[in-house]
């Protein structure tokens, strides 16, 4: 749960004018590809080691890997505000915070 908090409250909900690359000085937004491979990664973890307690709480990380690993995400162009928000949302939960 550490892991995805510090992904959730270290990472800019601000998206750039230009395309941030991991290898950027300042890369920490979330609007980076591997910021969403990062909270995915985690949630499922979470998830398969049992480590969610809660039917809202293990929804919402499942809807959360669902959606950021869906076709239709993978397939657009660029991350949108409302992907941030609903990421954000969605990891509130997890974490009990909502």
């Amino acid at each position: 749960m550490q892991h995805l908090e510090f992904l959730r409250d270290e990472f800019s909900d601000e998206i750039p004018a230009e395309i941030i690359h991991s290898d950027a000085l300042n890369n920490r937004f979330k609007v980076r590809v591997g910021w969403f491979q990062g909270v995915v990664a985690t949630a499922w973890n979470l998830l398969s080691e049992g480590q969610i307690s809660g039917n809202r709480q293990q929804a919402a990380a499942q809807r959360l890997v669902d959606k950021f690993t869906s076709q239709e995400f993978v397939d657009q162009d660029l991350t949108t505000r409302r992907d941030i928000t609903v990421a954000n949302r969605l990891i509130d939960i997890i974490l009990g915070r909502r």
